[in-house]
């Protein structure tokens, strides 16, 4: 229906055309504009259409569907109550026999895996839906690696109570280079309430990424609901601090249109980006501001990163998962919150109890050059940390009785060698002599080890 004469209002739902189910959070807009929303999670949705795009499609779309699209002026008359029907894009394939040699399991994790942010960023309004960025991923040196694991998105800011995340894998579009057609037949979808921190999407069902690049995307979801939320959050914030808000006048429809603006995240999801001139050389990031809506270069490089593997997610043996229980989870909080704050460049913590191990999980870089995330398997160099529990060991035992910390080691080693050791005199510093170490006492206390 009409609402006025710069532009129209459609509304209506999307459902299955199989199963006649709506279809939550359908990417719905006009190409390259400002026009673009998402369905509802009950597949309801409504959209404003300015007149000067009477003559264009307005397209629906959504991971797994086949797009649609209808002609604007031909539904125009129904708008208030349209309903569309996409079918479900399914690849039927014929009876195939493969044949391979035997290859050793590989994963490799690439993107901007950045987690010390210094900045963040928002690409949605009150207005629309559909807001994305995107990271361009390149495996040109891992082509046998096809199966997508894991992906992650660090989140910088969260001021949301709950906040959800769409993941979705897109092709580089051959004439623009920038993000084309989705790859993925199922959707990835994360709800979380996480305020700062990686925010995970595991991938449950096989998918398979056969193109040496591709666009790892990740989607602002805000349904209805969200938005109010976002708009009364705003409003309040500008009626306690009027000082703070500017006022710019822009020009729409040939009329003079006046949008208050404030200089601070009041609410929503901030996504975590890097900033250096190293990684704008090294990556391409594009963002959009609305379903369908035209992507634009973008001055921060979105922190997130994919695992791909060479053999599917459900080959991977199930000793190496362990269950997200309460505890485990807030373990690996914990982990997480202690990377944020001390950035070390990798670690592993592992937690067992008895014979059975209840936690085990890997963080940062094993080498950050050739960008190898530390995982369970990963092995270190143990260096002095052996020190440390022989001697949490040694005053165990002390404190039961069972050992004297004056009595030579070979009492209780009696392999260990006895060795010697150079003294100076603490007066001139000259080297005395070498003497054995049980000798020490007997030598007189103006004499101290050399390795002191």
């Amino acid at each position: 229906m009409a609402i006025g004469q710069c532009q129209t209002l459609i509304s209506g739902s999307v459902i299955n055309n199989q199963t006649k189910q709506p279809i939550p959070y359908v990417n719905i807009g006009i190409a390259n504009t400002e026009v673009g929303t998402i369905s509802n999670e009950d597949g309801s949705f409504t959209i404003n259409i300015p007149l000067k795009y009477s003559d264009q499609d307005l397209l629906f779309s959504s991971v797994g569907y086949i797009r649609k699209s209808f002609p604007i002026s031909s539904i125009s008359t129904a708008a208030n109550n349209l309903v569309v029907s996409l079918n479900e894009n399914v690849l039927e394939l014929g009876e195939v026999e493969i044949v391979a040699k035997q290859e050793k399991k590989k994963s490799v994790t690439l993107g901007n895996g950045k987690s010390l942010l210094l900045s963040g960023q928002i690409h949605y309004d009150t207005l629309s839906a559909g807001s994305a960025m995107a990271l361009l991923i390149d495996k040109s040196d891992n082509k046998n690696l096809t199966f997508l694991k894991e992906a992650s998105l660090h989140i910088a800011k969260n001021l949301s109570p709950e906040f959800k995340v769409r993941m979705r894998i897109m092709s580089v579009d051959s004439q623009t280079d920038k993000p084309g057609v989705d790859l993925l037949t199922h959707q990835v979808l994360v709800t979380s309430d996480v305020k700062k921190g990686w925010l995970d999407f595991e991938i449950s069902d096989t998918q398979i990424v056969k193109e040496d690049q591709f666009f790892l995307v990740f989607e602002w979801i805000m349904d209805k609901d969200d938005r109010k939320y976002v708009t009364s959050k705003y409003e309040q914030y500008m009626k306690m601090y009027p000082a703070r808000v500017s006022y710019d006048t822009v020009i729409i429809n040939h009329e003079k249109v006046v949008i208050p603006q404030v200089s601070t995240v009041v609410a929503g999801t901030v996504f975590g980006v890097t900033k250096s001139k190293k990684d704008r050389e090294h990556f391409k990031c594009y963002y959009r501001s609305n379903s369908f809506g035209e992507w634009k270069t973008s001055s921060g490089i979105l922190s997130a990163k994919v695992t791909l593997s060479n053999y599917p997610p459900t080959d991977e043996p199930e000793t190496n998962k362990l269950p997200c229980d309460a505890l485990a989870c807030k373990i690996d909080q914990w982990a997480t919150d202690f990377q944020n704050e001390f950035n070390p460049t990798g670690f592993q913590l592992s937690i067992g109890k008895s014979d059975t191990i209840i936690f085990s999980q890997g963080y940062g870089y094993a080498d950050k050059v050739a960008n190898i995330l530390v995982d369970r398997q990963t092995q270190f160099r143990i260096a002095s940390v052996s020190k440390t529990m022989t001697s949490a060991a040694i005053m165990q035992l002390y404190a039961k009785g069972l050992l004297y910390l004056d009595t030579a080691i070979q009492t209780y080693v009696p392999a260990f060698p006895k060795k010697e050791i150079p003294y100076y005199r603490k007066a001139s510093g000259q080297p005395l002599k070498w003497y054995p170490a049980l000798l020490w006492e007997k030598l007189g206390r103006d004499l101290y080890p050399a390795a002191l």
